[in-house]
Order: structure tokens, then C-alpha cells, then sequence
């Protein structure tokens, strides 16, 4: 083969086609995007606040018979209903940390781009909608309940503060509680929906 033979053909305009050298080269330069790991860490603070708040729940559970017990006017067999844990109750708590832990794993593996992090966030939106739907509507019945205890028992002292802090309690519920996994069905429901999402890069490839 001659040397002008062995020169790389030129292509129209005087440019010489690409090799698979240069391609791959602009790939392993390519920059990773970078929402994998803000949407994983925003995972990871409320999944940890999740499981923190389930474990002070879990000690208010064992220490609020043992505080009020002593309490004037209290009457173990005719507490306020929001004091009553019932088995819907305990059900919803259970489940609400199980959910808590499983954002957190969700978080976890989308900071590490894993494909299973976008299948973790969809069940935990879908999951966790429906569980926070559910606490609404036993909380709702809780204020109900609550505002009928009041207006039999006006002389007890758990009857002085009312219902307002259990309303509020709702409206911050709403607020903390729908926007992410909203967000999240959108997100990964929507928009990245394709497989290899976690590991697209900036340039497109």
C-alpha cells in the first residue's frame, strides 16, 4: 500500500471521519448530570427525618401512659381520643417508618445512580401518598372525635387547649407531606422514564 493509500480518506469540506477512539473519548469526558444526586440527597434528609420522627414516636407511645398517669384529672378509662392508639393507628405508624425507610434507600441508591433508585422513589410516592392520605383522614376523624370528648368532659384539663393543634397539624401534614412524592411521580414517572436515566450525561450521549 502506497503512502497516499494509507492516509485516512477525506471527508467533504477537507475533514477526516471520526475513529471509535474519539468517540469514546468524548463519552468518558462527558459530565454526568447532577440531579441524580440533589434528588438523592433530598431523599436521604426526609426518608432520615422520617425514621427519626418514628423513633420519637415510638418513645412518646411507651412514655406518655407512664407521664400522665399522674396526671391531674387524668382518667385512664376515659382518655382523649387523640391518646388512643388503636390498631389503625399502630397499622399507619408501622407502615409510615417502613416508608421512611424506604425513601431513604431510595436516596441512597439514586446518589449512587442505580437504576433501582427510580423504581424505589415510584413505590415510595405511590406508597407513601396513600399512607399519608389515610393519616389524614384517621386524624380528621381523631379532631371529630376529639371535639365531641371536649363538649362531654369540659372540666378535664386535656380539654383547655381544644382542637386547633390537631387542625394544624393537618395543614403542616398537607404542606410537608404532598409536594415530594408529587414531585417524584412526575419526575420519574414522566420525565425520567427511560432506562440509564441515572447515568445520562450533560453532552447528550
Amino acid at each position: 500500500m502506497t503512502e497516499h493509500e494509507q492516509q485516512p480518506m477525506a471527508m467533504a469540506g477537507g475533514a477526516t471521519p471520526p475513529t471509535d477512539a474519539d468517540v469514546l473519548g468524548d463519552v468518558q469526558l462527558g459530565e454526568p448530570v447532577g440531579w441524580p444526586k440533589v434528588v438523592g440527597i433530598l431523599s436521604i434528609v426526609w426518608g432520615s427525618l422520617g425514621l427519626l420522627g418514628g423513633v420519637c414516636g415510638v418513645i412518646g407511645l411507651v412514655a406518655t401512659p407512664i407521664l400522665m398517669a399522674n396526671a391531674p384529672g387524668f382518667d385512664p378509662n376515659n382518655m382523649p381520643p387523640t391518646m388512643v392508639m388503636g390498631p389503625l393507628k399502630i397499622l399507619l405508624f408501622t407502615l409510615g417508618f417502613c416508608m421512611s425507610g424506604l425513601l431513604l434507600f431510595a436516596g441512597i441508591t439514586t446518589v449512587g445512580r442505580r437504576d433501582v433508585g427510580r423504581l424505589a422513589h415510584l413505590v415510595w410516592a405511590f406508597g407513601g401518598l396513600l399512607v399519608l392520605l389515610l393519616q389524614l383522614w384517621v386524624q380528621f376523624g381523631d379532631a371529630k372525635a376529639m371535639e365531641a370528648w371536649i363538649a362531654a368532659n369540659q372540666s378535664s384539663p386535656f380539654a383547655k387547649g381544644g382542637t386547633a393543634g390537631i387542625y394544624i397539624g393537618l395543614g403542616v401534614a398537607v404542606v410537608l407531606g404532598l409536594p415530594w412524592p408529587l414531585f417524584l411521580m412526575v419526575w420519574f414517572g414522566l420525565i425520567k422514564n427511560k432506562p440509564g436515566a441515572m447515568r445520562e450525561l450533560k453532552a447528550g450521549y
